[in-house]
Order: C-alpha cells, then sequence, then structure tokens
C-alpha cells in the first residue's frame, strides 16, 4: 500500500510530460565497469555529422551568395584554362578581326601578298569576305565583333575570354531566376547545373558567342515566364532585349526569336488572352527587324562596293540543309575530322551512361546492370582518347560525356 503513491506520482509525471526523456522521470541507471557493465555511446554527439551539416548550411544559404561563389568558380577555372592559345578557326577569325580593328582601325586588311595571290584566292583565313580588294575575317556579326573589340582593348585574350565567362553566368542565373518561378526550392541546383553541367560551361573558355546568345535567350525567356505574373512593362523590355541581344550575336538566335513567337502565338494554354498572344507577334517583329539591322551593320562595315546582302545560307546548299549540317556538327560530332567509328563509340558511351543513370534513378537495386552501363561507358570514352589522336571536340554533346 505504500508504494502506490509513488506509482501514482510517477504516472502522474508522466502525463504532465509525456514528450520529456524517461531519464528525467526516473533516476538513470549506473553501469559499473567493475561488474561487467559498459557505458553505453552517447547519442548524440556535437561534432557527428559535421560535415554535412556545414554543407546543409552552405547550400542553404541565398541565392545571391551562390551566384557570388559560382562568379569566384567560373573566374578561377578562367584563370587556369587560358593558355593565350586559340584551337577553333571561329576563334581565329574572330581575333584576326579584333587585331585588324586594333591595329588599322578599319574593318577591312589589304591583300598580305599581291604579287603571289593578286587575286586573293588563297587569303589564309577561311570564310573571309572579300571586297574591292580588302579582307574581312569576322564582320558577318559586326555587333559581337565590336564588343570583342572593346574587351580586347581593356583585358587582351583574357578579356575576349571573359566575355563567355560572363555569358555563361548570366544564362546560370537567369535560369536559376527562371527555376524559382517554376518551381521553387530549385533555383540553386539550376545555377549550379547550367553553369557546370551543360555544355556552356566549356562555351565558357571560348573566343565564341554562344554563351552570350544563350544569355539573352534565357533573359527573353525569364521575361515570358514572369509576365504571366507581372503585369508592368519590364518582364516586356526583358523579352525585348534578349530576342535582339540572341539576334545581333548568332545567326541562332533569329530562329530562336522565330521560334519563341510561334510558341507564344500557338500556344494551347487557355490562361492566355488575345492580347497576350499578340507578344508573340511583337517578338516575330524585332526579330525580322534585328535581322534587318544586322545587315546593314554589315554593309557598313564591310563598305558598299559588290557585297550582297548578308544571309544565313551555305552556297553549297539550301538553308534547311545548312540548318540540320550544322546541328549535327555542334551537338554529335565526336571531333574535327572525326570518322564513323568516333562517332559510334562516342554514342554508344553517351547511350550506356545514359541507361545506367536511368536504372540508378527508377530501379536502384538492379547493381548489375548500373554496373554493366558504367563500365560500358568509361571504356568507349576512354577507347576515343586512347586509340585515336587527339583533336578538338566541336560537338557538344561529347565534349559533355567526355
Amino acid at each position: 500500500m505504500t508504494s502506490a503513491a509513488p506509482r501514482a506520482n510517477n504516472k502522474q509525471r508522466n502525463r504532465e510530460s509525456p514528450n520529456e526523456p524517461r531519464d528525467a522521470v526516473f533516476e538513470p541507471i549506473s553501469f559499473d565497469a567493475a561488474s561487467g557493465g559498459e557505458e553505453p555511446p552517447p547519442t548524440d554527439s556535437p561534432h557527428r555529422h559535421s560535415t554535412l551539416k556545414r554543407l546543409k548550411w552552405l547550400w542553404a544559404r541565398s541565392l545571391a551568395m551562390h551566384c557570388m561563389l559560382l562568379a569566384v568558380v567560373l573566374g578561377i577555372v578562367l584563370l587556369v584554362t587560358n593558355t593565350g592559345q586559340l584551337v577553333s578557326a571561329d576563334e581565329g577569325a574572330l581575333l584576326s578581326q579584333v587585331k585588324i580593328l586594333s591595329d588599322t582601325g578599319e574593318w577591312g586588311a589589304v591583300n598580305p601578298s599581291p604579287t603571289i595571290d593578286p587575286e586573293g584566292t588563297w587569303f589564309p583565313l577561311d570564310l573571309t569576305e572579300q571586297v574591292d580588294g580588302r579582307f574581312f575575317p569576322f564582320a558577318k556579326r559586326p555587333v559581337y565583333a565590336a564588343v570583342s573589340f572593346l574587351a580586347y582593348e581593356v583585358g587582351g585574350l583574357r578579356g575576349v575570354l571573359s566575355l563567355s565567362t560572363i555569358g555563361t553566368w548570366c544564362a546560370a542565373v537567369l535560369g536559376a531566376l527562371i527555376a524559382r518561378r517554376l518551381r521553387p526550392g530549385t533555383e540553386r541546383a539550376v545555377l549550379w547545373f547550367v553553369a557546370l553541367g551543360t555544355p556552356l560551361f566549356f562555351d565558357s573558355f571560348w573566343a565564341i558567342g554562344h554563351s552570350l546568345s544563350a544569355a539573352f535567350a534565357t533573359l527573353a525567356i525569364y521575361g515570358l515566364v514572369r509576365a504571366k505574373q507581372d503585369r508592368t512593362l519590364l518582364p516586356l523590355l526583358c523579352v525585348l532585349v534578349g530576342v535582339v541581344g540572341a539576334a545581333l550575336l548568332r545567326s541562332e538566335g533569329v530562329l530562336f526569336g522565330l521560334a519563341l513567337a510561334g510558341g507564344v502565338v500557338v500556344c494551347p494554354s487557355r490562361t492566355l488572352s488575345w492580347k497576350q498572344r499578340l507578344v508573340g507577334v511583337g517578338i516575330a517583329g524585332a526579330t525580322v527587324a534585328t535581322y534587318k539591322f544586322d545587315t546593314l551593320l554589315h554593309r557598313l562595315a564591310v563598305g558598299s562596293g559588290s557585297v550582297k546582302d548578308f544571309k544565313m545560307i551555305d552556297p553549297e546548299t539550301d538553308w534547311l540543309t545548312g540548318r540540320f549540317i550544322g546541328f549535327g556538327n555542334s551537338v554529335l560530332r565526336p571531333q574535327l575530322l572525326g570518322t564513323p567509328a568516333r562517332g559510334l563509340v562516342v554514342l554508344a558511351a553517351v547511350c550506356s551512361l545514359l541507361a545506367a543513370g536511368i536504372y540508378l534513378r527508377k530501379r536502384p537495386t538492379e547493381s548489375l546492370m548500373i554496373c554493366v552501363g558504367s563500365i560500358i561507358a568509361a571504356a568507349c570514352a576512354l577507347s576515343v582518347l586512347v586509340l585515336w589522336r587527339m583533336l578538338p571536340i566541336p560537338g557538344l554533346l561529347p565534349a559533355g560525356v567526355l
């Protein structure tokens, strides 16, 4: 009878604080080493998983901090990869045009060997325009050449390359802002993936307008995404600047603007009014006007002479065939002067890697298939590096895999 009161008190204390640890109610059990007992390990060590916690803390910081950290990473990689050499004929044409502007203040260069080649048929730079005895290595994109000239005057070759690095950074930041509006919480992952996990990472260190044009294209898409919620003129201004910038820097920018306009007009979404669909008509008009303006700038750069209007058509192929050839060269072609065998090996590496990734995502218990796919992908990639001589890799997809 005397033990009923303590039991009742214990029950009452448990009911009053159900979440209180039992050790706070009952007296702790002592373990005596002499009697063979062992001290239990602590259940919550202050240093446990400290590294993981720090990584989670860094990852949870604001998007602005991630953007600044990405800028530092890209800047360091630019300093490391800049060897003062070029690997692409397009880079050589651009830098030659910039050097001509820097040395002479004019767009055209005179024939370097008139006695040997009076007609200029064997001018050393490929795809150089010739007008009235003057040569223009990269006048087809006068805006990009002029901006590169300014960067060259400030920082030399590294200044020109920094334009591409800035383009990749801007494209990644804008992609993160788009992800924040479409799927909040994914913006940090999108930021790093766009900058380091896509072919834009390789374009960051080429004197080529891919990344800058991609940044303007992403700005246009961001403006459209924001326009559905923001009724001010700022989103439409972003769309206009993005479309115009992409079309001025790359021929693909013209195609992008027309495709974006068509997508807005024929979008099956019921939430778009006819007034909002008129934005697509405006995008198409801005794209065509930019193309005409770029043609005018090209004529002003090379002079009137006998030059024809600039067109996105290879004289040996029609317009549509040229687009398919360009797609194959820029995406699927494994190497310059490559053979079909290389392409098949790289394609096998890509397919095997994708298969392993799908199994890892959907069926993580299928360890055999994951290992087989990974081994095949690694073997194919290494065979390309070992069996064939090293050449510049223009294909964005094989470059990303290798």
